[in-house]
C-alpha cells in the first residue's frame, strides 16, 4: 500500500483530530447551543406576548376614553349604540391590520363595558388569546396541558366627563 494514498491521509487526519485537544470548544458549544437557543426563543415569545398585552391596554384605554367623552350618558341601558361604538373602537385597536379577531374570541363576549353609579366607565378585554410563535411553547404543554394559547386580559376605567 502506498504511504501517500488518500485513504491513509484521511485516517491520519482523523487520528490527529481525535487525539488533539482542539475539539474542546466544539464540544462545549454543542452542549451550550441548545440551552442558548431555548433562552433566545423564550425571550422572543415573551416579547411578543408583552407587545400583545400593551396593545390590549391601549385598546381598552381608547374604548374607555371614547365612552368618557360622549355627550349622552353611555351607562343608560337604552344607549346600546354608544356601547357598540365603544366595542367597535376597541376591536379596531385589537386588529389594526387584519380587522378580524382571533379564533375563539368574540366582540360580544370578550369585550365588556360596565358603568358605575358614580359615573365611571370600565372597558375590559378578557381572555384575549395569544398564540406563541416559537416552538418553546410546545415544551410548556408538558406542564400546562393541551393549551395552545395564553389568555391575556386588560381593563381601563375612565370617569364620564359630562357628569
Amino acid at each position: 500500500m502506498n504511504s501517500h494514498s488518500p485513504a491513509r491521509a484521511i485516517c491520519v487526519a482523523v487520528r490527529r483530530f481525535v487525539k488533539a485537544d482542539d475539539a474542546g470548544p466544539i464540544v462545549e458549544f454543542a452542549l451550550v447551543a441548545p440551552i442558548l437557543m431555548l433562552i433566545i426563543l423564550a425571550i422572543a415569545d415573551f416579547s411578543l406576548a408583552f407587545l400583545t398585552r400593551n396593545n390590549l391596554v391601549s385598546a381598552v384605554r381608547e374604548g374607555a376614553r371614547l365612552g368618557a367623552v360622549q355627550a349622552s350618558d353611555p351607562c343608560v341601558l337604552t344607549n346600546t349604540t354608544t356601547i357598540a361604538a365603544i366595542k367597535s373602537r376597541v376591536k379596531v385597536y385589537l386588529t389594526p391590520n387584519s380587522g378580524t379577531l382571533p379564533a375563539g374570541f368574540s366582540e360580544s363576549t370578550g369585550i365588556t363595558v360596565t358603568c358605575s353609579v358614580a359615573g365611571y366607565i370600565e372597558v375590559q378585554v378578557l381572555n384575549f388569546p395569544y398564540k406563541p410563535v416559537t416552538p418553546i411553547f410546545g415544551l410548556l404543554k408538558l406542564f400546562v396541558g393541551n393549551a395552545t394559547t395564553i389568555p391575556l386580559s386588560a381593563s381601563a376605567v375612565y370617569r364620564w366627563e359630562r357628569s
